[in-house]
């Protein structure tokens, strides 16, 4: 609480006329009541009275009233403490209060997912700019995925809801070419096990569905995210899916990913990472081994812009994916 100089005048004049004249020595004529300053307002107690004490505590004394900190500490009444952030605590209909949010944590650039969750009752967006894909010499070499989004809304204190915006994708042929293509919409649930304060060991389990292709048929996976500090500031993440996927000729095909990805902070709040990726599809004999990099650059506590590639190194489909990204919360 902040007094005006004029106000903690008032409230020390007040105390004064308020206090019992001093007792007289037994030898002494007792010494009248001093009497109150003359401009001392009477209706100072009010204004104390209708001060609150849920002002933060470290909120600065402006300079106007720095003479009167002392005084406003005795008179005003002692602020009330935070409300401590409690595990289970939170939830969308009861937000962590933003002094209390965790720091921001995405999912992206990389393809290894995250174990943290957003927090409860918060916002938080991730999406890829756009995604640019060359496929030198193919039918269609050069195809673009513009604003594939994961809107992620943070349910409880360790749950969060997500949902996959598919992209406005675009394919061009060799001609020059361009041609529409459709996207996957998905939807996630994030429960983080342990770790979500992102210091220690973090794992998660995400289970998905999905509906996606020209026929629009579903698909469903479950993922396993786990993280796990290294010694000199790096860290690691790890990342298992078993998807079943649709397949050719109306058939339905297990899909099985791996992957890890290590990052290190490079200079201030510019991070990058490297990753590898592995997925196979047993039913079809096929499989691609991808190799990925980028870096990340954090702009305050609530935005993150990545940029990046991928390369795969081991399949059928030789191609070059560059992307470039952005994360938001509130």
């Amino acid at each position: 609480m902040h007094l005006s100089p004029l106000a903690a005048l008032a409230l020390v004049a007040s105390a004064e006329t308020a206090a019992p004249p001093p007792a007289p020595a037994p030898d002494a004529p007792a010494a009248p009541a001093e009497a109150p300053a003359p401009d001392a307002p009477t209706t100072t107690s009010t204004a104390a009275s209708t001060a609150t004490s849920d002002a933060p505590a470290a909120e600065a004394a402006p300079t106007t009233v720095a003479t009167t900190a002392a005084t406003a500490a005795v008179t005003a009444p002692a602020p009330a403490e935070p409300e401590q952030r409690a595990p289970g605590g939170w939830s969308l209909f009861r937000p962590v209060p933003m002094d209390q949010r965790r720091p921001m944590v995405t999912d992206r650039p990389d393809l290894t997912e995250s174990p943290v969750t957003v927090d409860a009752g918060h916002l938080q967006v991730e999406a890829d700019v756009v995604v640019a894909t060359w496929r030198p010499g193919g039918a269609q070499p050069l195809s673009l995925d513009l604003m594939p989004t994961n809107l992620k809304v943070g349910l409880l204190d360790t749950v969060d809801l997500q949902i996959l915006i598919p992209a406005l994708g675009v394919l061009v042929d060799a001609d020059g070419r361009a041609a529409p293509a459709a996207g996957d919409v998905g939807v996630r649930l994030k429960w983080n096990l342990l770790g979500n304060d992102g210091e220690g060991v973090g794992v998660a389990l995400m289970p998905w569905a999905f509906v996606g292709g020209a026929d629009l048929r579903p698909g469903v996976g479950m993922i396993v995210p786990v993280s796990v500090p290294l010694p000199a500031d790096f860290g690691l993440g790890t990342m298992a899916v078993l998807n079943y996927v649709p397949a050719e000729g109306g058939n339905y095909d297990a899909e099985v990913l791996a992957s890890a990805s290590v990052g290190h902070a490079l200079w201030g709040d510019l991070a990058g990472y490297l990753e590898v990726l592995g997925a196979a599809r047993p039913m079809a004999q096929a499989g691609e081994l991808v190799a990925s990099t980028g870096l990340t650059y954090l702009l305050g506590e609530d935005l993150q812009l990545d940029a990046g590639l991928r390369y795969p190194v081991l399949t059928d489909d030789a191609r070059l994916e560059t992307f470039l990204g952005i994360s938001a919360r509130h």
